[in-house]
């Protein structure tokens, strides 16, 4: 619902800048003129989908979320044979003995292909939620790499996304998650021949980015971000299943350690940056410009990111503004020459040791790509 839409862009962000206030307005009120989804709103879609084909009910449980009206962890794709294929496990192990449900899931990287405009994206999920249709379902998931490492699993699905069974795809994501402490004696390296929606890795950009922005996470960015996102993994709320991934959250029992961010929450709020970061750069030609659509976006996470962390996005911009060539149409008329802007902007987001000093500061999200069409 729009509600829905709207709780997920205060999760990531929009609407708490007064700096960019009024170019975020169209995604935190329904009563704007050209009301939109947020882009990374796609995220949520896996956790809240589900399978095609299936017509599965929650489970009722005091020890998930279905009583409150919010997705189990892990979601129906990800669950058991759809996270770890039978087929990669070693002959003398079976799937019952892995004990998955209580295993730290961690998610390294996330790759999206957008097959619709950001306005046909919105218009057909408010459409299905106003209809009663069935919600968006994960069809074709694939296995697509599996391999075994010493701090545990990597595995590599792909999902693909329509607002029902038959229809044209929303998108196309590709998530690798790690099976923290699955012993990799028990299974086998597997790699799909399925071709990747995400391209070749890119090179690490040299020189000074284009443009950088130093933000901050809010104490209960990660309890806001799990309700609207649907992913209810307990390590991001729960100081005692949170992974010893860091040393941030050796704290006494006084001082509880700070929750561990969905690494999904930090893509979307880098999602938020990179769109004004493009519309800064149009800002003479705005008026040329109707919408703003993501075509491809892939990003690897590095580090953890704990809530009251301040980050720093950097931008390095790889775009072109060209302008069409006026066609004469049957009538005889010509119709105006339109700009057209293909961007594609790599990025990275770091950790700061502060919001005045890069002294300490790390990595969190590397190898970022996306591509926009405006």
């Amino acid at each position: 619902t729009a509600r829905d839409a709207i709780l997920f862009a205060l999760s990531v962000g929009y609407g708490s800048s007064g700096e960019h206030y009024q170019d975020e307005l169209s995604f935190v009120w329904e009563g704007h003129p050209r009301f939109c989804v947020a882009p990374s709103l796609v995220f949520s879609l896996l956790f809240w989908a589900r399978q095609s084909g299936k017509n599965e009910r929650p489970r009722q449980s005091n020890h998930d979320g279905s009583w409150a009206g919010l997705p189990p962890f892990p979601p129906p794709w990800m669950k058991h044979e759809g996270l770890l294929p039978r087929h990669c496990l070693q002959p003398d192990t079976s799937i019952n003995d892995l004990d998955l449900d209580t295993m730290p899931i961690i998610h390294t990287r996330q790759a999206v292909h957008w097959h619709v405009s950001l306005a046909e994206l919105t218009q057909t999920l408010l459409l299905a939620t106003s209809s009663h249709t069935t919600p968006p379902a994960v069809v074709r998931g694939l296995s697509l790499s599996v391999r075994p490492k010493s701090v545990g699993t990597f595995v590599t699905r792909q999902q693909v996304l329509l607002s029902h069974p038959g229809s044209r795809p929303l998108c196309t994501m590709e998530s690798t998650v790690l099976l923290f402490g699955l012993d990799p004696s028990r299974v086998q390296t597997y790699e799909s021949p399925n071709q990747m929606v995400s391209r070749s890795t890119p090179k690490r950009r040299k020189g000074p980015p284009s443009w950088q922005h130093t933000f901050f996470t809010a104490p209960n960015q990660t309890l806001l971000y799990r309700l609207a996102s649907g992913d209810t993994n307990a390590i991001h709320v729960d100081p005692d299943a949170m992974p010893p991934l860091t040393p941030d959250n050796n704290n006494d029992d006084k001082h509880p350690p700070p929750l561990l961010l969905h690494g999904l929450a930090t893509l979307g709020m880098a999602v938020r940056f990179l769109e004004h970061f493009v519309r800064r750069k149009v800002d003479a030609a705005a008026s040329q410009f109707q919408s703003l659509d993501f075509v491809d976006l892939e990003a690897r996470f590095t580090k953890p990111v704990l809530v009251g962390n301040v980050l720093q996005i950097q931008v390095w911009d790889s775009s072109t503004i060209t302008t069409t060539t006026p066609v004469t149409l049957p009538n005889g008329t010509r119709p105006l020459a339109e700009l057209v802007l293909e961007c594609e902007l790599h990025f990275q987001v770091w950790k700061l040791s502060s919001s005045s000093s890069s002294k300490g500061a790390a990595i969190v999200i590397d190898e970022g790509v996306a591509r926009v069409q405006m």
